[in-house]
């Protein structure tokens, strides 16, 4: 498996033989947090199944500076939806209001040292590689930023800023050593795809883009394997609707070990909004995948946003088959207090 670069589809196309469809689907049922609509026997986890083209192997965590550069006078120049009130979710994300943005000229792909954007407007996608260290702050990328590919000592951090992804078909930020904070971020097909030693914390991860023949599999939070993964404070969304092609919202939360496992991943205290896709948030733990197993998953005090309209078998869900899956009860994994509805009703461990 090759490794990414911008412009190219983070998709594969997957062939097997009907005796491994076969295989995979005798792998058992699936378990939901809210009981009853069961879903078909076709279906394994999740309504569409994500197929990047990287292999992720994170080796370090990543350097982040020890204080972000000082602020000026803020103006938000796309505003994400409305968050929820109260101390679970996302806060003020974005620009600041009121800051002034110059449109950036300077190189859009790094390699070595530091590249500093502050105040800016970046109208091109960002690659970093090799030992480069990519510090944004309240400032505007329209584009993607394609973030270390396994380099050990590259890193991106990027705080009180937007980032829109737009009509990219791979993630808006992704994939090693990113830090990411209080962040508005959307499009692509991702708004988020973790490969390891990433954290997300009081950002907004919503609008993802569809193509209306793409068999895209959109998500907010994404990994495929990869260790060291923290999602908190944050309000996360997979909001784009089906196709008639086969593509569409995974959803707002999904960890699968199709490439590494997922291990060591903290998802606390996050407003999931309610999604078309099959589930709110799956973590990890799924018979079908090469590592079928996470370890060390931690998931706490979050707030899942069920449809009012009933959705799979007439039942009241995050998303149309279920809330919740995939959750593996062993290996470290723990199931914490404070996980709701946003009706105040708890959510349950949902097994795997």
């Amino acid at each position: 498996m090759t490794a990414h670069r911008k412009g190219t589809a983070r998709r594969n196309i997957l062939i097997v033989s009907g005796a491994a469809v076969a295989a995979f689907l005798a792998a058992g049922p699936l378990l939901a947090v809210t009981a009853a609509g069961a879903a078909p026997a076709h279906y394994t986890r999740y309504t569409h199944r994500p197929h990047p083209t990287h292999t992720p192997t994170p080796t370090s965590t990543p350097t982040a500076p020890t204080s972000a550069p000082s602020t000026v006078s803020p103006t938000p120049t796309t505003t994400a939806p409305t968050t929820p009130s109260g101390s679970v979710g996302a806060g003020p994300n974005g620009v600041p209001a009121g800051t002034v943005l110059t449109v950036y000229t300077g190189p859009t792909t790094c390699s070595a040292g530091t590249l500093t954007i502050h105040d800016q407007t970046v109208n091109n996608d960002l690659t970093t590689t090799g030992s480069c260290q990519l510090v944004v702050t309240d400032s505007l990328i329209n584009g993607q930023v394609d973030g270390c590919d396994s380099q050990p000592n590259c890193s991106v951090y990027i705080a009180d800023s937007e980032v829109n992804g737009g009509n990219n078909t791979g993630a808006a930020v992704g994939y090693n050593n990113l830090t990411l904070l209080r962040d508005n971020i959307h499009g692509g097909a991702s708004a988020v795809d973790a490969a390891g030693n990433v954290t997300v914390d009081g950002s907004h991860l919503w609008g993802q883009y569809l193509g209306p023949n793409a068999a895209t599999h959109n998500n907010g939070f994404l990994s495929n394997g990869g260790s060291n993964l923290t999602l908190t404070n944050s309000t996360v969304a997979c909001d784009v609707n089906d196709n008639t092609s086969g593509g569409g919202c995974t959803g707002p939360i999904a960890l699968f070990g199709d490439f590494a496992q997922i291990s060591n991943a903290t998802i606390d205290n996050n407003y999931v909004v309610e999604t078309p896709g099959g589930y709110s948030a799956t973590f990890g733990c799924n018979p079908g995948k090469s590592y079928p197993t996470p370890a060390g998953v931690t998931v706490a005090g979050n707030v899942f946003q069920i449809w009012s309209t009933p959705q799979n078998n007439g039942g009241f869900y995050g998303g149309y088959y279920g809330t919740v899956t995939g959750f593996y009860d062993g290996n470290g994994d723990v199931w914490g207090a404070g996980n709701v509805t946003d009706s105040g009703s708890p959510v349950d461990d949902p097994g795997c």
